[in-house]
């Protein structure tokens, strides 16, 4: 009903309606065609990948500092090799360089590389999945190493940069409605320039990087030197202007020699880091980082400033080392590790990747967007965030997000079975594994296993069957974002015809898979815990 009280609700002369009604109702129709596609089987290659264009009708008024962006933290690292990178370790340049020329020589064990792969891994979407998944502001750090611009998070990515930012170019001619952020930097830092940015590289390396960066997007960049400032120039002006590449350049002034298609990080890109860390979750304070991010929002428009949150989580150091000895001593170090999330009653669980940190964290952190968005309050410019699956959602579950898909047994939660010459059965609510152990082994609450005594007798895997329960739970990130950009545009702009069918296509898609918490303390999950 509701479509037809619009499509009538301008007066016209007949004859005008009757021979322009469909221009004249472009808005709408538009937007009908939308809702169908949003109400639709979830894919990923139709709402959330053409979020801004399908939209426009509501967004193309505002600016991006009007806006939110889902963003990935470290986007790289779906594709890290097993190198150390140059300035790898933070504040310890010469052990990273001395780590750098060990492994790049094939010195270090392919068993400890890959333990610091699964250490350095925050994302399994390649490039182009995440901008698929409806990802529009990408952290894109980037260190010179092995004789290029490699990506980096510890170890170097497997291709130059160039190629990732390549991919990225080919997605932005393909999606030719919307726009994305890019944020070039080492390791996160807005405000290090020189050596505390780029250790050891020259001008003249940066100001390569900065000469492919311009080749590879050339014809698609904001200028933002005054031609195009972000908090005056539409949406619909940077699409229409085919100005959709937005970069935002640490080290400005050598990276890129002031360039006016850049945004000094340093003065204009403001990243506050305010959440609570997982091991140490408190969710009134990110409550009330939310009940003030307006306000932030508002006021950074008005210097032309980007304001950025970042949800990512890194382990405290003694999970690390439990999770070393987890992997590399048959379970041993669980409990230590375990006790360092200080979840209560989650006494065996170790994530054992830096993925598994990030689905714990987003668990947790999910609570703190949904009743933000709930109560009408503030988000960011933008967000940057871990383990983004190919919905657009926040894995939540346990079944850790892997670049080679999602179908591998699940077992986190484990116990061997007695020495036997065939698998002797699981009891109770547990079901055989793939795995086998002769010489010893532990539970994943870290219960040691003795060898068997005879030759050809061998301990069984039994795969906790609850662990597929809530697997690949996830919170639906990128719905709910753009449903706060579609309900925010439209408080100022009531009268819009499209608002009332956008806002209701967004909210379907957040209800198609709907934040979820459930209590499992064999996985660190607890339903209501922090108090609020």
């Amino acid at each position: 009903m509701w479509i037809l009280l619009l499509l009538g609700a301008a007066p016209r002369v007949a004859t005008a309606w009757q021979a322009t009604w469909m221009g004249g109702n472009a808005a709408v129709l538009n937007s009908m065609m939308w809702i169908l596609g949003a109400v639709l089987p979830w894919t990923a290659t139709a709402w959330q990948a053409n979020w801004m264009g399908g939209n426009a009708a509501v967004l193309g008024g505002s600016t991006l500092l009007d806006l939110s962006l889902p963003g990935t933290h470290d986007a790289l690292t779906y594709d890290l090799s097993t190198t150390v990178s140059e300035a790898g370790i933070d504040d310890h340049p010469a052990l990273a360089a001395v780590l750098h020329a060990a492994s790049a020589a094939g010195v270090v064990p392919e068993a400890v590389g890959a333990f610091v792969r699964g250490q350095a891994q925050t994302q399994a979407l390649n490039m182009s999945a995440q901008l698929d998944a409806g990802v529009r502001f990408v952290d894109f750090r980037v260190m010179y190493t092995s004789g290029d611009w490699y990506g980096l998070h510890l170890l170097q990515t497997r291709q130059p940069a160039a190629t990732y930012l390549s991919e990225l170019r080919a997605w932005v001619d393909a999606h030719p409605t919307e726009v994305v952020a890019i944020w070039l930097s080492r390791h996160g830092s807005t405000s290090a320039v020189g050596d505390d940015q780029f250790p050891g590289v020259d001008v003249a390396a940066k100001r390569a990087l900065w000469a492919s960066v311009l080749r590879i997007f050339d014809g698609v960049l904001v200028d933002v030197g005054g031609r195009a400032p972000l908090n005056a120039t539409t949406l619909a002006e940077l699409v229409a202007s085919n100005a959709r590449v937005v970069v935002f350049a640490s080290d400005h002034e050598e990276l890129t020699g002031n360039s006016t298609f850049a945004v000094d990080a340093r003065a204009r890109l403001e990243n506050p880091l305010p959440f609570s860390p997982v091991y140490a979750k408190d969710l009134a304070r990110d409550a009330a980082v939310f009940a003030s991010t307006r306000a932030a929002a508002e006021a950074a428009k008005r210097r032309d400033a980007f304001l950025l949150y970042s949800m990512a989580n890194a382990p405290p150091d003694a999970a690390i080392e439990g999770a070393f000895r987890g992997a590399f001593e048959a379970g041993a170090g669980v409990a230590d590790c375990a006790a360092a999330y200080h979840v209560p009653n989650a006494t065996a669980w170790c994530p054992r990747t830096l993925l598994d940190v990030g689905q714990l964290a987003n668990f947790y952190g999910q609570t703190a967007v949904e009743a933000a968005y709930a109560d009408g309050r503030g988000f960011p410019h933008a967000f940057y965030v871990d383990a983004y699956d190919a919905r657009g959602g926040l894995r939540t579950g346990t079944r850790v997000l892997s670049r080679d898909g999602d179908d591998a047994p699940i077992c986190d939660v484990f116990a061997w079975t007695r020495c036997a010459s065939a698998h002797p059965g699981c009891d109770g609510a547990y079901s055989p594994g793939a795995a086998t152990a002769h010489w010893g082994a532990h539970d994943s609450d870290g219960a040691s296993r003795a060898a068997c005594a005879l030759p050809r007798r061998d301990r069984f895997q039994c795969c906790r069957d609850a662990d597929g329960d809530r697997a690949r739970d996830a919170y639906p990130f990128v719905a709910t974002v753009v449903a706060y950009n579609v309900r925010t545009a439209c408080a100022g702009d009531a009268g819009n015809p499209a608002c009332a069918g956008l806002l209701a296509a967004a909210e379907a898609r957040r209800g198609a898979d709907p934040r979820r918490v459930w209590e499992d303390p064999a996985t660190a999950r607890l339903a209501r815990w922090p108090p609020q």
